[in-house]
């Protein structure tokens, strides 16, 4: 039923009701009439906020741009949406740090930061592999503090899932973007880059390259790879790979449904 039938035919029972209070003392008629007045305004505010509800239950939608008329909705209800993968997961549980600033360190204030094996307060904002722990903390469960910070240590031990080949550790000219997936970790290198404290994962020659910052792959569009990454200098931002400053690249991909940790 339409809104504006609901309010007619109300309407129509109250002048009724009306008409059959002329026995009542002129006081008692006023009284009464305000009632009406506000029971007519409550059915009215009921129809417009429980009508939509009802037609959304019952697969009837609006046509766009028409207050009344209703019409069954197209296409064949009982086919469902496509579940969402892992992949599509890790990238929605990414996308909700969009705009955070970048803080090297940073753990968006979160606790169970430790310096010298004593606990301390976490820095707010938040940088590349944090962006990969509360990823994989939100759709896997596996608490970001779990996880380690030195990057082979997360590559070797599969943290992220499996090394994908082709892509285990690769030069950017020599780099097949036709291989890479949505959801994909991406570990940048950078020649000599803290190679100090972490082992190269890519040793070409003479030259050895250390990650230098992480992201994952947002989504690929007819080939042009898109990336969601904690961007240094900047915030939580997604832009394409081509944008990005890497000498080489190691990507991993989870392609399971159980729990990394």
């Amino acid at each position: 039923m339409k809104e504006s039938s609901i309010f007619i035919k109300t309407y129509e029972m109250m002048v009724w009701l009306m008409g059959r209070t002329g026995k009542f003392p002129k006081e008692q008629r006023f009284l009464m009439a305000k009632r009406m007045e506000n029971i007519l305004l409550l059915v009215c505010m009921a129809a417009h906020l429980l009508l939509p509800r009802i037609a959304e239950t019952q697969g009837i939608v609006s046509k766009p741009g028409e207050s009344t008329g209703i019409h069954k909705a197209t296409g064949d209800p009982t086919k469902s949406q496509p579940a969402q993968t892992v992949q599509d997961r890790i990238v929605s549980a990414a996308e909700k740090y969009l705009g955070k600033e970048y803080v090297f360190g940073g753990r968006d204030g979160q606790k169970r930061c430790r310096e010298n094996g004593k606990r301390v307060a976490c820095l707010h904002g938040i940088d590349c592999l944090s962006l990969l722990y509360f990823a994989y903390e939100d759709v896997f469960g596996t608490r970001w503090w779990t996880f380690p910070v030195v990057s082979s240590k997360l590559i070797e031990g599969e943290y992220f899932g499996k090394p994908v080949p082709g892509l285990n550790g690769v030069l950017r000219d020599k780099l097949d973007t036709g291989k890479l997936h949505k959801g994909d970790i991406l570990f940048f290198m950078i020649e000599d880059y803290n190679l100090e404290n972490d082992k190269p994962m890519l040793v070409e020659g003479r030259k050895k390259f250390g990650v230098w910052h992480t992201g994952i792959v947002h989504h690929v569009d007819n080939g042009r790879v898109v990336v969601i990454h904690a961007k240094p200098g900047a915030k939580v931002t997604i832009e394409p790979l081509d944008d990005i400053s890497f000498e080489a690249v190691y990507v991993v991909r989870w392609d399971g449904e159980i729990d990394p940790g």
